[in-house]
């Protein structure tokens, strides 16, 4: 049977220890690092935090990864508006009342 690989959090549990350890930025609320440690996290660091190297996990835009975090920093941020969906979905079926009203006109 193949190894299976980690979840993120335990396989890089030493720098996210580090970061949240030397994050002096503020956090939003429920997060354990500030949107510029997480960047830091997802993206690597130049210098070691902490003694610890912060390899990189995402060879992407840094303004991509930026734009993410800060977009579910805010209010704005999909996952925490799910709530506000109805539970149902409206119905769309096509209302026929201007050919009822009409046929019982006469």
């Amino acid at each position: 049977m193949p190894d299976i690989r980690l979840p993120a959090e335990p396989q890089y549990k030493a720098e996210l220890d580090a970061l949240a350890a030397h994050d002096d930025r503020p956090r939003p609320p429920g997060w354990k690092l500030s949107p510029r440690a997480v960047e830091t996290s997802i993206l690597g660091g130049d210098t070691p935090v902490g003694g610890v190297t912060i390899s990189p996990k995402d060879v992407g835009d840094r303004s991509r990864v930026q734009v993410c975090s800060a977009t579910l920093a805010s209010d704005r941020a999909p996952l925490p508006q799910l709530h506000l969906f109805p539970v149902r979905p409206p119905d769309l079926t096509p209302r026929m009342a201007s050919t009822e009203q009409g046929a019982t006109r006469g």
